[in-house]
C-alpha cells in the first residue's frame, strides 16, 4: 500500500500477487488434505479445515491486497499510462530519470553476470537463490488485459466475502469496463443490500443509468427487461 501510494505501481502489484499467491497455496492445500484426513481418521480437523478454506478470502490480508491490486488495474485500464513514474517530470527531470534507470539497468546486468559467474563455480552442494526475473514489476504493469488481471483478484472475493460492500463496488467497477452490464447491475444490487445509503451505491447507480441510456447499439430485449426491472428497484 505505501509503494501504492508513492505510485510505485509494479512495486506494489508484485506485493499483492505475492499476497494473492500465498493465500492460493493455502487453498490448494486442501485437496492433499483430503485422502490424509480420511487415511488418518482426522474427520474433525477435517471438516474444521473445510469450513475455514471457504472463508480464507475474507481475511483483511487477502482483501486489503485484492481491493489495491483491482484499483490500479481498473486505473491502468482506463489510463495505460497511469504507472508512468514519468508522466509529470518536466523534460530535464527525465533525462535525469531516463539516466539513473540507464545506470540501474547496466548494474542489474553487471550483478547478473556477477551472479552466472559465481553459480558456475558454486559446488553442486550449494543453494541456488532462484533469480527474479522482474524485481521492480515493469511486466505487470505492461499487462495487455489489466481487467482479466483484476478478475484473478475479484473471483475469490465474490465467492468467500460477497457481504463485504467494497467486493460488490470493486465488482462493479471491472464489470461495468468490460461491458457486461447484467454482472455489474448484480454487484450493484447486492451493494444496495448491504447499504443503500453509501455515497458510492448511489454514484455508481447513477452512472450504469448514464452509461445504459449512452450506448450506441441497444441491448437484447429480453436483457434489457431484466435489467430496467432492477434498476427500478435501486434508489
Amino acid at each position: 500500500e505505501a509503494y501504492k501510494r508513492q505510485n510505485k505501481l509494479g512495486l506494489a502489484l508484485k506485493r499483492f500477487k505475492s499476497i494473492h499467491d500465498i493465500f492460493d497455496v493455502w487453498y490448494e492445500d486442501q485437496f492433499d488434505f483430503h485422502s490424509f484426513s480420511l487415511r488418518k481418521g482426522m474427520i474433525r480437523a477435517y471438516v474444521d479445515m473445510i469450513r475455514w478454506e471457504d472463508h480464507l478470502r475474507q481475511h483483511p490480508f487477502y482483501s486489503r491486497a485484492a481491493y489495491s491490486a483491482i484499483d490500479i488495474y481498473v486505473k491502468l485500464f482506463d489510463d495505460p499510462n497511469h504507472g508512468s513514474t514519468n508522466g509529470d517530470l518536466s523534460d530535464a527531470d527525465k533525462k535525469k530519470a531516463e539516466k539513473k534507470a540507464r545506470k540501474e539497468k547496466e548494474k542489474a546486468e553487471a550483478d547478473k553476470k556477477a551472479a552466472a559467474a559465481a553459480k558456475a563455480t558454486a559446488t553442486s552442494e550449494e543453494v541456488v537463490k532462484k533469480e527474479d526475473t522482474d524485481p521492480q514489476g515493469e511486466e505487470l504493469l505492461k499487462t495487455k488485459d489489466p481487467l482479466a488481471e483484476a478478475m484473478k483478484y475479484l473471483s475469490p472475493l465474490l465467492e468467500q466475502s460477497p457481504l463485504n460492500i467494497k467486493s460488490q463496488q470493486a465488482g462493479f467497477e471491472v464489470f461495468i469496463r468490460r461491458e457486461k452490464y447484467l454482472p455489474a447491475l448484480k454487484c450493484l444490487v447486492a451493494a444496495s443490500k448491504i447499504d443503500a445509503s453509501d455515497a458510492t451505491v448511489k454514484e455508481q447507480t447513477a452512472r450504469l443509468r448514464k452509461t445504459l441510456s449512452e450506448l450506441k447499439e441497444p441491448l437484447p430485449e429480453k436483457i434489457k427487461e431484466v435489467i430496467d426491472a432492477e434498476l427500478a428497484t435501486l434508489p
